[in-house]
């Protein structure tokens, strides 16, 4: 009989390489979402205590909702005490309640941004005024806040006022940032994981309040 097959031959070696590469890569892309995932519990986690220290606020404030630096009562400062802080608390200490795990700007102060429709005369418009829980319609279908770009630094607030067209608005929110979609805080303090497909029908619907309290016109 002949001797036994020892050696592996190139084609077999080559085949066994790309094997172990593809299952390298599906175990990189199965951890990557793994840790999105868990991004997001934490978020979610974050992003109901906001809701939660808006409910409290606007209890304690006649049915007002947290404000914006155009008011002098950014809710910045103002939401501190509902959170378990003091309104001279450190940087380090806002960001542990301000900025989202999920986050990639890891100096930035906060992650959230106001819906500037849920504050007095936006963009100077003197005939809208749903800065009061009782004056917004229908508050479970307004956001009241979402996570913003890594890019929008320096706003406590969203410029929907001035457009809030697909592209305006995807370059303001974190749309995208977690498998789900994106993460938004509605103006009755629940939260939604949203799909950009899903977000995307509701800034054209016509009649939608997503974002506008009185409705897409």
């Amino acid at each position: 009989m002949g001797n036994a097959r020892s050696a592996f031959s190139l084609v077999e070696i080559l085949v066994a390489v790309s094997v172990a590469a593809v299952l390298t890569t599906l175990g990189l892309s199965s951890l990557r979402n793994i840790q999105k995932e868990i991004l997001q519990t934490r978020a979610l986690h974050q992003i109901r205590q906001l809701g939660q220290a808006c409910s409290l606020y606007s209890a304690e404030n006649g049915g007002r909702l947290p404000g914006s630096s155009h008011s002098g009562n950014s809710w910045v400062g103002g939401l501190l005490p509902y959170l378990g802080l003091t309104t001279s608390a450190s940087a380090d200490a806002m960001k542990k309640v301000y900025r989202s795990p999920g986050d990639s700007h890891k100096t930035r102060l906060y992650s959230y941004a106001i819906n500037d429709f849920l504050l007095p005369y936006p963009a100077g418009a003197v005939q809208l005024n749903y800065s009061y829980l009782a004056s917004v319609p229908a508050p479970s279908q307004t956001i009241l806040f979402a996570e913003t770009q890594p890019n929008q630094v320096g706003s406590d607030h969203f410029h929907f006022a001035y457009g809030y067209s697909n592209n305006a608005f995807k370059n303001a929110v974190a749309v995208e940032r977690y498998p789900q979609g994106g993460l938004y805080l509605f103006a009755d303090y629940h939260v939604e994981t949203i799909k950009w497909t899903t977000v995307q029908t509701q800034l054209t619907a016509s009649g939608s309040k997503f974002v506008h309290p009185a409705g897409n016109p």
